[in-house]
């Protein structure tokens, strides 16, 4: 799951979770030469997912975290330490991404806070339920998905637009393997 996440109107971070987007990214710009910084920031998540996973969130960030909307994002701290916080899900339930900056220094003040602030909630601390979120449609690149995977083979149609006029990557071949698939035949 890639995630892009707008902080101001000229600064972008891309959640990008398993994926190898940011050296496309970096290819991308060489030939194109935009007026862009694209790196790695000293910045790490920690998800909070569940049902409960709001009233945690309230507890650490504040009761203006319930105002937050499905893809919003806040800024505040946890812990003394500096958080964005955006409300997302990886398991298709209402859930939150903290990404913890300044990573280096802060990391283990927000795990401790998130943790001591759980308890209430019994919080538990597991691996990734990759059975939740590819129910929800979620998918992983390099697991579900990779740079050999067509949008069309895994239910991603809806993320391909008809009859965009602006040119894209790839758009000369989705479109042929849109034709195919309209047209009624069996594979692309």
């Amino acid at each position: 799951m890639i995630l892009l996440l707008r902080l101001t109107d000229d600064e972008f971070w891309f959640s990008i979770s398993d994926s190898d987007l940011l050296l496309w990214l970096q290819g991308v710009n060489v030939t194109k030469k935009y007026d862009v910084i694209i790196d790695e920031i000293d910045v790490c998540p920690v998800q909070i997912q569940g049902p409960l996973s709001e009233d945690l969130m309230a507890k650490l960030a504040g009761e203006e975290l319930r105002d937050v909307p499905y893809y919003g994002i806040m800024e505040t701290q946890i812990g003394g330490a500096d958080v964005v916080i955006s409300q997302t899900g990886f398991t298709g339930e209402k859930g939150y991404e903290i990404y913890v900056r300044d990573a280096h220094e802060n990391a283990e003040k927000v795990w401790n806070a998130v943790l001591e602030g759980g308890e209430e909630f019994g919080l538990m601390v597991i691996a990734p339920a990759h059975h939740r979120r590819i129910a929800a449609g979620i998918l992983s690149w390099g697991q579900d998905l990779d740079h050999e995977t067509s949008p069309f083979q895994v239910n991603l149609s809806y993320q391909v637009p008809r009859n965009k006029a602006a040119d894209y990557i790839g758009k000369e071949e989705l479109e042929r393997q849109r034709s195919v698939l309209d047209a009624g035949e069996s594979s692309i």
